[in-house]
């Protein structure tokens, strides 16, 4: 059961946290607040992908506002970290998309959800990426806001609160203008000498490859898509990680990425597109989200590689489970 809360009003157009109440609010503008004030179910992709992006950009600057009256707690182990206003700022997101897609499926982080189902419009939510930096004081945090409909993303928004910046699929990043020399790796993992961290090596040493990690999946992929990064990979991937920063790529720049997900079923190996699939993987999608969200080995690489993608699915195989 997710908790009312009270969203700005042009009567109140302050934004806060439930659990700080009073102590930090923000003040939401007069066009800001007919976006909050929204009633009517918004049917257009176009239109919705902006409100997002509203949504986020205020959400941002309360993040930034509040990160000091963080509440730290652990969550399935003692480096995975949430606070206050991880789970705060799901549940305005929440309250905000079931007042104008009432009809959608919404699955988040701190929240859980229902099956994510193929024919439905389905929003993946992650609140806070990188809350360990979060906690930290990095700057490498993000808020991950995507929905897919028939395998497909519809509407990707991450935003970038200690950077001030919101990024849409209707609103590109700058892309970066001089190439890296060499190939660049980014990647995501917290447990130094984890068979995650023993299969990254490995990969890093057979490609002689250079490691990009920020402890944030959107700030890593953000970088794929302007070119800092080469290709990005992610075993054990869960799906509000990836869904919006992939998606993001996936809707400004369809034909220069391929991005696939791999994982183990009766016995075999099955790459599938992450985007574009089918209802057999929305089945194998959903027995992941019932058990523990990890849906398996998630890649992107330039839509030209014919090396990365077999490397790196060879050694996660050798290394790790692909059935997570």
């Amino acid at each position: 059961m997710i908790p009312p809360v009270t969203l700005p009003s042009r009567k109140n157009p302050r934004l806060k946290f439930p659990s700080l109440g009073n102590k930090h609010t923000i003040h939401v503008s007069d066009e800001h607040v007919a976006v909050w004030e929204q009633t009517d179910p918004i049917t257009d992709d176009h239109k919705l992908a902006e409100s997002v992006s509203v949504i986020a950009s205020d959400l941002g600057r309360l993040i930034k506002e509040s990160r000091e009256s963080a509440i730290v707690s652990t969550k399935e182990t003692l480096d995975d970290f949430v606070t206050n206003i991880d789970v705060d700022t799901e549940i305005i997101i929440r309250n905000w998309l079931m007042r104008v897609r009432p009809r959608d499926i919404i699955i988040g982080e701190e929240k859980g959800g229902d099956p994510y189902a193929f024919d439905d419009t389905t929003w993946f939510i992650d609140p806070i990426d990188g809350t360990r930096n979060f906690i930290n004081g990095s700057d490498a945090v993000a808020i991950h806001i995507g929905a897919i409909r028939h395998g497909n993303p519809v509407v990707s928004v991450v935003a970038l609160p200690f950077r001030d910046l919101v990024f849409s699929n209707l609103n590109p990043p700058v892309t970066r203008r001089t190439p890296p020399s060499g190939s660049i790796l980014g990647t995501e993992f917290r447990t130094e000498g984890s068979s995650e961290h023993l299969t990254l090596n490995s990969i890093l040493h057979d490609s002689v490859s250079m490691l990009h990690r920020k402890q944030s999946i959107g700030c890593n992929i953000l970088d794929l898509v302007v070119g800092d990064v080469t290709v990005f990979y992610k075993p054990r991937a869960k799906l509000w990680d990836i869904i919006a920063p992939l998606g993001l790529a996936y809707q400004l720049y369809p034909n220069r990425f391929r991005m696939t997900l791999t994982f183990e079923r009766n016995g075999n190996i099955v790459t599938s597109p992450l985007f574009g699939h089918g209802p057999e993987v929305t089945e194998y999608i959903n027995q992941r989200h019932s058990i523990n969200s990890r849906i398996g080995l998630v890649i992107a690489v330039p839509a030209t590689d014919s090396y990365f993608e077999p490397l790196i699915i060879n050694k996660v195989n050798k290394c790790m489970s692909l059935s997570c």
